[in-house]
């Protein structure tokens, strides 16, 4: 029988990086030069282009200092331990966000 296998989303699920989205979507607007509403979009339509790493350095920055004020819920770690099984962690945030 195969091993189980849970999925948790970071940010919500294991921790809150509590960022200002709506302070990042400015930000990022002001260097594009037109309304961020979301980034799923915009990652989409410039994925790979300077514009891209612009921005993302932008989504970055506020990310790692939010991930140096949060900590996992309490029940994170009970959880991890109990679980006997694979765990993966699904995120939106960078890989360099997820490393700290």
């Amino acid at each position: 029988m195969p091993k189980p296998i849970l999925v948790l989303d970071f940010d919500g699920v294991i921790t809150n990086l509590d960022v200002d989205w709506n302070l990042v979507y400015n930000k990022v607007s002001d260097l594009t030069g037109y309304q961020i509403r979301g980034l799923i979009p915009f990652w989409e339509k410039y994925f790979g282009t300077e514009l891209f790493r612009l921005c993302n350095k932008i989504i970055e920055d506020y990310e790692l200092k939010a991930i140096s004020r949060c900590r996992p819920f309490e029940d994170v770690k009970p959880a991890f331990e109990f679980f006997e099984g694979t765990i993966y962690v699904a995120s939106m945030q960078s890989q360099k966000a997820l490393e700290e």
